[in-house]
């Protein structure tokens, strides 16, 4: 009969273990698969310059304006 008091006690052991190390991974923050979704930091900054004139090469921007 200790042979099932033991088993009961290690696999109810397992079950927290299980549980604490599943609620302690999903409160620590964004998943993994919500961190896929978003966009990369290089991607963001992508469409900054686009619509913007520049100023011909070999020429001061501030120049630029004076002709």
């Amino acid at each position: 009969m200790d042979v099932i008091a033991v088993t009961l006690f290690f696999s109810l052991l397992l079950a927290g273990l299980f549980f604490l190390l599943f609620f302690v991974s999903r409160s620590g923050g964004k998943s993994p698969e919500q961190e896929s979704l978003l966009p990369l930091a290089e991607d963001a900054n992508a469409g900054e310059g686009r619509g913007k004139r520049r100023a011909p090469l070999g020429r001061d921007p501030a120049s630029a304006a004076n002709f």
